[in-house]
């Protein structure tokens, strides 16, 4: 018994060393690409009531931003890489229409924004620039009903509407197999679409469900 539990030490040790190296800290600017994070809102307030969940999900939306990553190649991204002041209030007010809320605003530019080497302003400036460039697809667009379809089939319809976006270049990310949370779309530095990392890769198995931007239960 006293070996096994031994032997159980270096093991989980070195699943938390791997989960560490994977974000550090690095001098700001030394990545390889981006990733444009949008979550799928519906999902969120699926799982999500009271006060805290509802200026988001009151708005009925569908894609929102969650975030713009630097990432790199190898699986690993940084973060955190430098001190930065906080975001203007009059920022916050202007992302608002895209992003969650001021807390997630905050958040995304002190540990994501601080790895590139742009000002706050100029983060969100390219941030902006990043999502208006996406072109949802009409059957997604705020659908009033679930919308189900086959993995390959979801990556189609999204890559139809945006030329030049190919399935390999973005991932779906789904809970419990099906149900869709995220979309990462991988950008190069210059943000026009490119193949993803070998961590980049969809999570959802074989069906990707959209749900409904209006809640019938409410």
């Amino acid at each position: 018994m006293n070996v096994l539990r031994w032997l159980a030490v270096p093991i989980l040790c070195f699943a938390m060393d791997g989960a560490a190296l994977a974000q550090q800290a690095a001098p700001p600017g030394q990545f390889d690409y981006y990733l444009l994070t949008l979550s799928w809102s519906p999902a969120y307030c699926a799982t999500h009531r009271g006060p805290a969940a509802h200026d988001e999900c009151a708005q009925q939306r569908g894609f929102i931003v969650h975030g713009l990553w630097p990432q790199n190649e190898n699986g690993t991204w940084p973060a955190f890489c430098r001190a930065v002041q906080p975001v203007a209030k009059e920022r916050i007010a202007h992302e608002l229409p895209i992003m969650p809320n001021g807390a997630m605003i905050e958040h995304e530019w002190d540990k994501h924004g601080s790895c590139t080497t742009q000002t706050a302003a100029a983060y969100f400036d390219t941030l902006d620039r990043a999502f208006a460039a996406f072109h949802v697809p009409e059957a997604l667009d705020r659908p009033k009903h679930a919308v189900s379809l086959p993995l390959a089939a979801a990556k189609r319809l999204i890559a139809d509407a945006n030329p030049g976006l190919d399935p390999a270049m973005f991932a779906l990310r789904c809970a419990a197999g099906t149900q869709v949370e995220e979309l990462r779309i991988c950008l190069d530095t210059g943000f026009r679409p490119r193949l993803c990392g070998k961590d980049v890769t969809d999570t959802c198995r074989v069906t990707a469900r959209f749900g409904p931007t209006i809640d019938s239960t409410r």
